[in-house]
């Protein structure tokens, strides 16, 4: 079963029309809708909308929203010139931005831009210019004599760090104490902003 209809116009011809077939083949019958237009479009009557939902012209399928329980497709690229999302048949993802709040798994990558973490780990070697926020510094204070018993003396060094934001930090003091003579223990009072250790020697 099948209509159509058809029409010449400066010398060329058209044609547009539907068909219904049923055909044997050597798996069976096989029945088939046939469509013959240069585009194809369902609009819904019921409430006047002109918008077509559906639109088939030339190798192009175009619809206003789309779901998809699985999509199997070669090629996946958003619009625009350049399109800004991407995805190719050997897994190469190209976005201009991205926000993932899961878990990433790569094997290598480089980043050329600012990375923002609060905290992680390497197992190889990390190369950078500049580090804020001092990994390992010293500092070399000037010694002092006591000559006399029971006898009070100090000094002090101001240390610091290059971060621009707190950071917890962990200090070593060394101290070389010597007596010539006499007995008794050197005592070495240490005060880091209010914190105060005393340690004998």
């Amino acid at each position: 079963w099948g209509v159509k209809i058809e029409q010449t116009k400066d010398g060329k011809y058209y044609v547009a029309g539907l068909g219904l077939s049923m055909e044997d083949t050597p798996d069976g019958k096989i029945s088939q809708f046939l469509v013959a237009a240069d585009r194809i479009a369902y609009i819904n009557p019921a409430n006047g909308n002109e918008t077509p939902g559906f639109v088939m012209q030339g190798d192009q399928i175009i619809m206003n929203e789309a779901f998809l329980k699985y999509l199997s497709a070669p090629t996946i690229t958003s619009g625009g010139n350049p399109p800004a999302f991407s995805l190719t048949p050997d897994g190469k993802l190209t976005a201009k931005n991205a926000d993932i709040s899961g878990h990433i798994n790569a094997v290598s990558g480089s980043f050329t831009g600012e990375i923002n973490a609060t905290s992680g780990k390497f197992s190889g070697v990390i190369e950078a210019r500049e580090f804020v926020g001092d990994i390992c510094g010293s500092k070399v204070m000037q010694g002092v004599s006591i000559r006399e018993t029971n006898d009070e003396r100090s000094t002090s060094t101001r240390y610091t760090d290059s971060a621009t934001y707190q950071i917890g930090k962990t200090i070593t003091v060394m101290a070389n104490c010597e007596r010539n003579g006499g007995s008794g223990a050197i005592t070495v009072t240490i005060n880091i902003n209010g914190q105060v250790k005393t340690a004998e020697v």
